[in-house]
């Protein structure tokens, strides 16, 4: 039977092979530098379900290669705890879900009779977590920042029934509504879950993933693309804080000191 399911034992890093088991639930997710090696533990996990009476949904999974030299990215749009892989596709995603969460509390979100207070507080509840979930996990820059705080912008406009040919400028919708940019929260989520992610064990899926990330890797030529991991060096950039001495002295560093520093800056 596959430990995995029963006990939960992390699969040790192997060299230069490596294989991570992330498991959330009933949502499996293998990652491994070796095709055999990936196949041969799906093997031993559907056995080990069939044990317990349980059934691999065949229909739902999903089985993607990444390479440098397979321009397709089709992995991005994998679905998985309820978010798309890619940064793109899961904003695009969000967008649409929090527009339509809008437009189902409209009359409420753009009425005279309400306050602009108890719109806001409408709008944090029904709108706004809708599209900041798991924005934590986005590789951003300021490109996509900015269209972040645009489409919020956006929102606030028409809970202030701010409609063309009327005008209002960032800074007073902003005052007005008494928000901080969402480009701003995800930054402070972003902090946060390194923080926790620190503070795991070293055997944890997760930490073994960040030491992989952080491996010097030769790259093909040409532009570099994004990652969570280069994302949260620019945010640490601000306080003067490296990832590798953050995780050594995890245990004495305040997350929440941490993002104050942050904000300050």
């Amino acid at each position: 039977n596959h430990k995995s399911i029963e006990d939960h034992n992390y699969n040790k890093v192997l060299k230069p092979e490596y294989c991570i088991n992330e498991q959330y639930t009933d949502d499996i997710a293998i990652l491994s530098s070796n095709r055999n090696y990936q196949r041969k533990i799906v093997q031993e996990i559907e056995i080990s379900l069939n044990d317990r009476d349980l059934n691999l949904n065949k229909d739902k999974t999903e089985c993607y290669y990444v390479s440098n030299r397979n321009k397709e990215e089709k992995w991005k749009n994998s679905k998985y705890v309820g978010s798309l892989v890619g940064t793109k596709q899961d904003f695009d995603r969000r967008k649409t879900l929090a527009l339509n969460a809008f437009n189902n509390k409209r009359k409420l979100l753009t009425s005279v009779q309400l306050s602009v207070k108890t719109k806001i507080r409408i709008f944090k509840a029904y709108v706004e977590p809708i599209f900041l979930y798991n924005s934590q996990l986005w590789n951003v820059n300021k490109t996509m920042n900015k269209n972040i705080d645009s489409f919020q912008r956006r929102l606030l406009r028409q809970i202030l029934r701010i409609f063309y040919p009327k005008k209002m400028n960032n800074e007073k919708v902003m005052k007005i509504t008494k928000q901080e940019p969402w480009s701003l929260t995800i930054k402070k989520k972003r902090l946060s879950l390194l923080g926790h992610i620190l503070r795991l064990d070293s055997k944890t899926p997760i930490r073994q993933s960040l030491k992989i990330a952080e491996k010097n890797i030769k790259m093909r030529k040409g532009r570099k693309s994004n990652s969570w991991i280069n994302t949260v060096n620019k945010d640490l950039q601000d306080c003067k804080v490296n990832l590798k001495v953050l995780d050594i002295e995890t245990s004495k560093l305040a997350n929440r000191g941490l993002i104050e520093k942050n904000r300050e800056n």
